[in-house]
């Protein structure tokens, strides 16, 4: 049975743009998730992408990704959902806490 988390942050992240390009909006679940990728106290320790493979005449597509961070000395454990849009201009971001307190990045 898996352990019980003691908090969930979400977050909802939005671009714009027409055609090729994509500016963003509001972008706060991608930013808390680069803390976390880019601290020397968290590790990426499981990656699972969803990938919606299409046949040979269309682009795969690209559902999102469930991410596990762990702590390197608290060994404190952070899971983070991300799904996407199909037009990529949505990002909705979860991340589920099993511990009390804070991140400390």
């Amino acid at each position: 049975m898996e352990e019980e988390y003691y908090r969930v942050d979400k977050y909802l992240d939005t671009f714009k743009g027409k055609n090729y390009g994509l500016i963003p909006v509001k972008t706060n679940g991608t930013q808390l998730n680069n803390r976390f990728k880019n601290s020397e106290k968290w590790e990426l320790i499981k990656e699972e992408r969803n990938i919606d493979e299409r046949n040979d005449n269309q682009f795969d597509i690209d559902r999102g990704s469930n991410l596990t961070y762990q702590n390197i000395e608290t060994k404190n454990i952070v899971k983070v959902t991300q799904e996407r849009s199909r037009s990529g201009k949505t990002l909705h971001w979860s991340f589920c806490y099993f511990f009390e307190g804070q991140a400390d990045f």
